[in-house]
């Protein structure tokens, strides 16, 4: 025998043993006679004393025909002459027969009452239900199997599966006893009534579920009852719900809610992310684009330049990322427009351009030109800390591949300034996290140090050799005389 099913048989003994008692209960009271097997009960009342004919009965007492030793049909005899008018017994009821013949030989005659029509049955010969008899029972084993529950700590506990089966032979009892648990505190509690509730296959109860899923469940519990949606109520748990649980308040729902949707068709995906994208929760967005970028390059492109925008700095970075890897023509020349769209650039312009630039270094190859660096100039000057550095990142790369015979000013001054002062966190901002590390790969690049984005290294550095630091280019312009005296480091 498994473990579940010792428990379960552990759950359903109370059951069957209370549901005899109160069967045997009901048959004694309604006086019904079962079978002789063997010799009969005996009565524990102390034996009737013998009537006297001579004493007569106290008045208004009941007298059975059964203690004066007279049978219900036997005639009086001559001898005894006229019975007693207080002695006379009512002559018995025809005997009935089938199920509603339950009245015992000696029992007091039930008040008179209307005869029922034909074909029907007299009310007081209703047989009395046994679940109506044995709902106490149920009651009292569905409150011990929430007690047990209540004491386990793991949502994923095998006896919670077990104790979801005795509460389902328990009938209506147990179903309500699912829906107060589903209302719980207690997650292993609230993991059951779900459990329960779902396999009633009704609608109302789904909606029940997912009510409390959309709340504040117990933590633990939301992660556990979203792939029980899936996997029992597969048609009512739409794509639509899960990507708005990728909004959830609890970071194990989303994260469950992620799983679910990764399984999805890519039709079915493109379709419902976009509400996702527009969670409240930046993780919920994050995970809404980690999911859009595996779709193919079209879908991914448009599903992610919008997000550039997004109030988020974590999630505007991670589109601009992901963004940079999207393998589609049509993606990278958006890319451009959007950096370049209008006079000034601003924060989603600059995040454009911060796409182009991880872009160039996926690629190993030039993007952002000569001819971009008159309006990333003007974006260095911006009062916006973001907008300034991203700008300062990509003059950085445009500086470092043009030739040493062009005197660029702003490439030996301005740019390593402005890169140290976002590796360095200079000017906090709610984008800085998005670009130090990109500024920390430029500086690098410029200045032929490895140091990542450790702001107190290079802050140091700059110190020590800011006043006579020169930028390092890719390319070196020199004439026929000078080659033959070059010599190259490696």
């Amino acid at each position: 025998m498994t473990h579940s099913h010792s428990i379960r048989a552990l759950f359903l003994a109370p059951l069957r043993v209370g549901a005899s008692l109160v069967l045997w209960s009901s048959l004694a009271a309604a006086q019904i006679s079962l079978p002789n097997s063997g010799a009969a009960p005996q009565d524990n009342k102390p034996p009737a004393k013998p009537a006297s004919t001579t004493s007569g009965v106290q008045s208004g007492g009941t007298v059975k025909g059964d203690d004066l030793g007279i049978k219900p049909n036997a005639a009086p005899s001559k001898a005894q002459g006229q019975p007693r008018p207080d002695l006379i017994l009512p002559k018995p009821a025809p005997k009935q027969t089938g199920p509603d013949a339950s009245a015992a030989a000696g029992s007091e005659p039930a008040p008179k009452a209307d005869a029922p029509a034909a074909g029907e049955r007299a009310p007081n010969d209703e047989p009395k239900s046994f679940a109506a008899e044995s709902a106490p029972a149920a009651g009292s084993l569905a409150g011990m199997v929430l007690a047990e529950v209540r004491r386990l700590k793991d949502c994923s506990a095998p006896m919670i599966t077990a104790a979801a089966s005795t509460l389902l032979e328990l009938g209506e009892p147990g179903m309500a006893a699912a829906r107060r648990a589903l209302d719980d505190t207690h997650a292993p509690c609230v993991v059951l009534g779900a459990r329960v509730l779902l396999a009633s296959k009704e609608a109302r109860e789904f909606e029940r579920i997912v009510r409390r899923l959309e709340g504040t469940p117990p933590p633990g519990a939301g992660a556990v009852i979203l792939p029980l949606l899936v996997q029992l109520e597969p048609a009512r748990t739409t794509p639509r719900l899960l990507a708005q649980m990728l909004g959830h308040t609890q970071a194990p729902v989303r994260v469950a809610a992620q799983h679910e949707l990764e399984a999805l068709p890519p039709d079915q995906l493109v379709a419902v992310l976009p509400l996702a994208l527009e969670s409240k929760s930046a993780d919920g967005r994050l995970r809404a684009l980690k999911l859009a970028s595996a779709l193919g390059p079209e879908s991914a492109g448009e599903l992610l330049l919008p997000r550039l925008k997004d109030k988020s700095g974590a999630v505007a970075a991670q589109a601009a990322k992901l963004l940079a890897r999207v393998e589609s023509p049509s993606v990278a020349a958006e890319l451009l427009r959007r950096a370049f769209a209008d006079a000034w650039i601003l924060r989603e312009h600059a995040y454009a351009v911060l796409a182009l630039i991880e872009r160039e270094e996926w690629l190993a190859q030039p993007i952002l030109l000569d001819a971009h660096a008159q309006p990333l100039l003007g974006g260095l000057k911006s009062s916006d800390a973001f907008v300034a550095g991203t700008c300062a990142c990509a003059l950085a790369g445009i500086g470092f591949r043009t030739p040493t015979g062009r005197d660029l000013a702003w490439y030996e001054e301005e740019i390593p300034t402005a890169l140290v002062r976002v590796v360095t966190a200079r000017d906090f901002h709610p984008d800085l996290e998005g670009l130090r590390e990109i500024a920390g790969r430029r500086l690098a690049l410029i200045s032929g140090e490895a140091m990542g984005s450790d702001g107190p290294a290079w802050a140091q550095w700059w110190l020590d050799e800011g006043s006579v630091f020169r930028a390092r280019r890719a390319s070196l312009d020199t004439d026929e005389s000078a080659r033959s005296s070059l010599r190259v480091q490696l």
